[in-house]
């Protein structure tokens, strides 16, 4: 809802035949992040901007082919009728990074959500 807080995830599913071990979730702009859930088997980092606000999530752990985790979490949105978009990194056990973040690479898929 806009200008509220509530509770989101991030599915991320294992979409080639390997192991996924890094997730990075890039908060969406205007959006703040309030609470990350600590999942089981999944250690994080956050990075921070200048007004201590957090910007990103880092998770690393492992999530086998065929499988998919949530990573919730809960966020103040942006007042107003507006869409919000977060980017996703998915890196998988070979070393290659899939980005969900609207890019050529992408096909334009980026995580967002339209707030109103």
């Amino acid at each position: 809802m806009s200008g509220k807080s509530d509770h989101f995830r991030l599915n991320v599913p294992t979409n080639r035949s390997k192991a996924v071990t890094k997730v990075k979730m890039v908060v969406a702009e205007g959006v703040k992040l309030l609470f990350v859930y600590p999942m089981p088997g999944w250690t994080y980092t956050t990075e921070k901007n200048a007004e201590g606000n957090i910007v990103s999530i880092t998770y690393k752990g492992r999530m086998e082919a065929g499988e998919f985790t949530a990573f919730p979490f809960i966020a103040l949105n942006p007042k107003g009728d507006v869409s919000v978009k977060y980017k996703a990194y998915v890196t998988y056990a070979d070393g290659v990074v899939v980005p969900f973040d609207g890019s050529e690479e992408a096909k334009g898929y980026q995580p967002t959500i339209h707030l109103k």
